[in-house]
């Protein structure tokens, strides 16, 4: 095996592999959920993110503008490193949180497919005389992203000590047996590394079938996103429609880490700037656990024992760990209870939540 890295980057690939991708849901061949999830909670997995969703903004203000038009500081962000900030309307909530990843030429904001065209949209309605570019960046590459405990011995099967070269928060340039890919160093809430690979559509197929072909004593599995949906739920992780939507300000759904407090102003500033001073949020997000099966594409409002209306929940999954419906709500503060039973209620049906605080034990 060959490895051969660089420090600077282009993501634009040429040669002779063919550029088409390839169609992740219906050419890959699953193993059961419970294997999945296994990797998942005990090996390591490997799921695609999205060849869609992305954004590329290119210009000398590239980086100043985005730090003036969200959440977190990112004015300083050096090239091939990565942070995460949000985008809200004037009244301080969601219209989306990406991940910016800064090339040098340009910055790749890694979003929601949801919500890709609206963010492109609001980022050209603040370019007045800024040197900025907005380009939609689907279908040129793959994302994936490799997690789960054995993610950080797996990862040097394919790019060796090279590894310990990249910070927490940075990605670097790889070849590697004819593939071609940047790789980005992230840590999860436990302290655990998690990696995401950034491919064009022609090394898609071939960084699968190389893991696959070399994972040795791993407990590797692709992840599909049935099993992700589970996974993410139990360890609380907001997502785009969901919990990301203008329902709801950052603080809300646990993205205060991706908020700058000591910055200049952004747009919606004011207003999240207030409810931290003032410890005005009103709403947190945890997990449900349901008393009985319902249907997970049903909407349930939240209800306590009087009849008054609480929250919502927005993400409903069957788990396997603990044998039942469970899913993320967001509630009134003053209403999360660990433990304490509310009415979940759509139109024609009611069941017993218990309220549970993220992540779920096994």
């Amino acid at each position: 095996m060959t490895i051969a890295t660089k420090e600077t980057a282009s993501i634009y690939y040429s040669g002779a592999v063919n550029a088409n991708g390839f169609n992740w849901e219906k050419e890959i061949q699953f193993s059961p959920v419970e294997d999945q999830y296994f990797s998942l909670t005990m090996g390591v997995g490997l799921r695609k993110i999205s060849e869609k969703g992305i954004t590329e903004i290119s210009g000398n203000d590239a980086l100043d503008f985005l730090n003036r038009i969200s959440t977190n500081d990112i004015k300083n962000l050096a090239k091939n490193s990565y942070a995460c900030t949000v985008f809200t309307t004037e009244k301080g909530r969601i219209i989306d949180s990406v991940g910016v990843l800064n090339f040098g030429d340009f910055l790749l904001l890694a979003g929601s497919i949801v919500y890709q065209p609206k963010v492109a949209s609001w980022i050209n309605k603040y370019i007045i005389l800024d040197d900025v570019k907005v380009n939609p960046y689907d279908n040129k590459f793959y994302i994936f992203e490799l997690l789960g405990p054995q993610a950080d011995s797996f990862i040097r099967l394919i790019v060796g000590n090279e590894i310990n070269k990249i910070e927490v928060n940075q990605f670097k340039e790889f070849f590697v047996d004819e593939m071609h890919f940047h790789l980005l160093k992230l840590e999860d809430a436990e302290g655990n590394y998690f990696f995401r690979i950034v491919a064009a559509l022609a090394y898609g197929k071939k960084i699968i079938s190389f893991m696959q072909e070399n994972k040795g004593c791993f407990d590797f599995n692709l992840i599909g996103e049935t099993v992700y949906e589970q996974f993410r739920i139990q360890r609380g992780i907001p997502k785009a429609p969901n919990e990301f939507n203008d329902l709801y300000n950052p603080m809300e759904v646990n993205l205060k880490d991706e908020i700058s407090f000591t910055k200049g102003c952004y747009i919606g500033q004011e207003v999240i700037a207030r409810l931290d001073t003032y410890d005005k949020v009103q709403r947190t997000l945890c997990g449900v656990v349901f008393e009985d099966e319902i249907n997970p594409e049903q909407k349930f409002q939240l209800f306590n024992s009087i009849g008054e209306p609480v929250g919502e929940i927005t993400s409903i999954a069957k788990s396997l760990v603990h044998d039942k419906m469970i899913g993320l709500a967001v509630i009134r503060k003053q209403y999360f209870n660990p433990g304490e039973t509310l009415e979940a209620k759509t139109e024609n049906k009611s069941v017993n939540v218990k309220l549970i605080k993220t992540p779920f034990k096994k």
